[in-house]
């Protein structure tokens, strides 16, 4: 998630979709809350992500960057039941 607009040629919720139901749960039953993280609140998700010393590397992996790329790791999805 980055807040840009969703590519016409790349479908995440397929993956995410096939981990919901792996446990039990499915996107046509949830709803997603998105929060932008400023100050301290983002601050205290990358200490938290730091914590994980021997994972963050993995974490980080991949084109987007997840814990260290500004437009990534600010956002934070909530899902709740629809």
């Amino acid at each position: 998630m980055t807040g840009a607009e969703q590519s016409a040629f790349l479908d995440e919720d397929v993956y995410l979709e096939q981990h919901l139901n792996d446990g039990g749960l499915s996107l046509q039953t949830l709803a997603p809350q998105v929060a932008r993280l400023e100050g301290a609140a983002l601050g205290r998700k990358l200490a938290a992500t730091e914590a994980y010393r021997t994972q963050v590397d993995a974490l980080d992996s991949g084109p987007l960057r997840r814990v260290s790329n500004p437009d990534v790791v600010c956002f934070e999805v909530v899902w709740t039941p629809s």
